[in-house]
């Protein structure tokens, strides 16, 4: 792969909803405050290694660990 482009950096009105939430950013739609999700640092930890290797997935892999074997 040569490049990879994140879909939505904070979570945003999308179809009449603001879910489902899928921004490397949660917002509080009444303060507007930004908080990051694990996904942020799990992307961030990618762009610095350049490139994914299991101990990073296994590290993130928290809701299915049968697939961090």
């Amino acid at each position: 792969m040569r490049g990879y482009l994140y879909w939505s950096m904070l979570d945003n009105f999308e179809w009449g909803s603001f879910k489902p939430t899928f921004g490397l950013y949660g917002v509080d739609f009444q303060t507007f405050e930004r908080t990051a999700k694990p996904s942020a640092s799990f992307y961030r930890e990618i762009i610095g290694q350049n490139g994914v290797n299991a101990e990073l997935i296994k590290k993130y892999l928290t809701e299915m660990p049968s697939l961090a074997r």
